[in-house]
């Protein structure tokens, strides 16, 4: 029987118990129900909080999921004048070789100290940051100078390559990196969210394609700059 079931149950038989003439016995079957009906729904609130956080977080690294990323840029305004938002698309370098060289529960473990360590920096900065899907993360920033989130994407690169978490594939020794795509939010007039996730997504396959551990930009001007 289900905890909602259950709960309906309670209430029925609550309500024939306050129909019959009070005494000691029935005061205390109406306190044991009251009891009952209290845990029950507590245990459904709880439930409900853990689905919740299943519907929102990565179960591996407790962070916002895709979902929770995308609530999050629907929720952005404007940028205050003369600020942008930044958004910052980082994929950790070569971790199909993680996995096959040292083992997925390696690279679970790879992940979960990766994801702390882009947590710690979007603090410093009162950024956001989520796991956007397999070893893909996204960082927002708002309301920033421009200037700065070059210099704000750099470090994420360089604190990851810093952790120097190391792997071995084929033989060889390596340390994790990452490589790191951007883009700069000004206004919702002239592309959507969807537009600036596929821009970043540009800058990132730049990135890529320039060796890996290193940062580039993309604009919604020069998409492909």
């Amino acid at each position: 029987m289900n905890l909602i079931h259950r709960l309906e149950i309670l209430k029925l038989e609550s309500e024939l118990v306050y129909k019959m003439p009070p005494n000691a016995m029935l005061n205390e079957i109406i306190e044991n129900q009251s009891i009952e009906s209290k845990k029950i729904v507590d245990l459904l609130k709880k439930q409900n909080s853990i689905l919740i956080k299943q519907a929102n977080y990565d179960t591996l690294t407790n962070m916002p999921n895709r979902r929770n990323i995308n609530r999050k840029l629907e929720s952005l305004t404007n940028p205050d004048f003369g600020k942008y938002h930044a958004l910052i698309m980082i994929d950790i370098d070569h971790f199909k070789w993680v996995n096959d060289g040292m083992g997925h529960a390696y690279g679970d473990m790879c992940l979960g100290k990766i994801a702390n360590i882009l947590l710690e920096a979007m603090n410093q900065v009162k950024g956001f940051v989520g796991r956007y899907g397999g070893e893909e993360f996204i960082c927002i920033v708002e309301n920033v100078d421009i200037d700065l989130i070059y210099h704000i994407a750099e470090q994420l690169r360089i604190n990851v390559e810093g952790s120097n978490i190391p792997y071995t594939y084929g033989e060889k020794q390596f340390k994790v990196t990452i490589s790191i795509g951007y883009t700069v939010i000004l206004d919702y007039i002239n592309a959507s969210i969807k537009e600036y996730i596929e821009i970043a997504d540009n800058a990132l396959y730049q990135a890529k394609s320039a060796g890996r551990n290193c940062v580039r930009m993309a604009s919604l001007d020069c998409p492909h700059a």
